[in-house]
């Protein structure tokens, strides 16, 4: 039996869906790129072998497309695209790299992690020369339909097909960035308001970005929540022992009304928490008074500076068992707050299981120890130090 049947009948096909689409007779293939020259759709054979490259000269909107009339379910594929190397106008093409479809349900083989695969040294200050607004090196730019588009499609598979029934967006501001600036009645909110699909699943911003404007805690529209840092600095602010504190904490534990009272929403809108998956844990606000990233290699110049800490006399860990005890009962009163709290409370795992204090010390802030739920001793280095 012959593993490749060579394909000789290629047909224009449709520019929609985008992706590889089976009809029951054939699959359509559609591949968006504004900029592309030439698009070559690549098959391979179930041992992973290119065998057959196929030309695909119809370009609708650019959009290129073609229909395999022979073509089954499992085909694996992949698409080589020229185009313009010109990386002071974002433009990398290099038809000698085989480009995966952004629309792929699955992939086969495994993926070597390379600079090759960005075309530049990661890191290095004239490698990425496109926008960023997140500090991560890869900001949508939703502003653009297709781009629109790809996110509301994957949105709407991930709600559809595999039956999430909400979303936390990191960095949200970035996403309704129209010109620069953050639009509150931008086309990415409008398009997920619309929707009748997202319009019914949870919503939950970090509403900030890095760029000028991103600060955005309490604007996101309606149909919205969003983590409240404002809650996250108030409390800690309040239980650290800082003068003045008092009015603060009281309208974050009643649901910050001043926050979201005056646009219509209700409290479940702010996602209090006191710690989240980075900067300090738990542990770290009532141990350090700072930070101590110096195991980073990159002379604690990274992580947050301003963490609202008290150590309850001692620097990192300790035998003094009056400040194990203060401790302890710090932990208490910031979980009890935040689960007393109007709103929504967010904690990771760990923070609810308070564990004894020979079980956490020395456990790093980007990892958590988890002995507190195992009932044994973290394991972790002793000499690790939280980020």
């Amino acid at each position: 039996m012959k593993d490749w049947i060579a394909i000789n009948a290629v047909w224009p096909g449709k520019s929609h869906p985008r992706g590889a689409t089976w009809d029951g007779h054939g699959v359509n293939f559609a591949l968006f790129s504004e900029h592309a020259e030439r698009v070559q759709l690549c098959l391979f054979d179930i041992r992973g072998h290119e065998r057959q490259t196929i030309e695909m000269p119809e370009r609708t909107d650019h959009v290129w497309h073609c229909y395999l009339p022979q073509a089954r379910p499992g085909l694996a594929y992949g698409y080589r695209v020229a185009g313009p190397y010109r990386p002071q106008d974002g433009h990398r093409f290099n038809p000698h790299k085989l480009v995966l479809d952004p629309y792929a349900r699955d992939f086969v083989g495994s993926l070597r992690w390379n600079d090759a695969l960005y075309g530049y040294t990661v890191g290095h200050k004239k490698g990425d020369l496109s926008f960023d607004f997140t500090g991560c090196g890869n900001t949508l730019n939703a502003e653009h339909p297709r781009v629109l588009q790809l996110v509301m499609d994957s949105l709407r598979y991930w709600a559809q097909e595999m039956h999430v029934d909400g979303f936390r967006f990191d960095l949200a501001s970035a996403l309704a960035r129209e010109r620069g600036r953050v639009e509150h009645l931008g086309g990415f909110f409008d398009a997920v308001r619309q929707d009748p699909v997202l319009n019914g699943v949870k919503l939950v911003a970090e509403p900030w970005d890095l760029g000028h404007g991103g600060y955005q805690v309490g604007n996101f529209p309606l149909g919205w929540a969003e983590w409240n840092d404002r809650y996250r600095d108030g409390v800690r602010a309040y239980w650290k022992g800082d003068a003045g504190k008092l009015g603060e904490f009281a309208r974050r534990l009643t649901g910050s009304f001043d926050l979201y009272g005056g646009s219509g929403k209700r409290p479940n809108a702010s996602i209090n928490f006191v710690a989240a998956h980075d900067g300090f844990t738990l542990h770290d606000l009532v141990s350090y008074n700072d930070k101590h990233n110096e195991a980073n290699g990159e002379d604690n110049r990274d992580g947050h500076n301003h963490n609202l800490s008290w150590n309850c006399g001692a620097e990192g860990p300790t035998d003094d068992t009056h400040v194990l005890a203060l401790r302890q009962q710090q932990k208490r009163n910031l979980l009890a707050t935040l689960l007393l709290s109007q709103g929504v409370p967010m904690w990771m795992t760990p923070e609810v299981v308070i564990a004894a204090p020979d079980q956490v010390r020395g456990c790093s802030t980007r990892n958590p120890c988890l002995a507190g739920l195992r009932g044994g001793t973290c394991d972790m280095d002793p000499g690790s130090r939280p980020g």
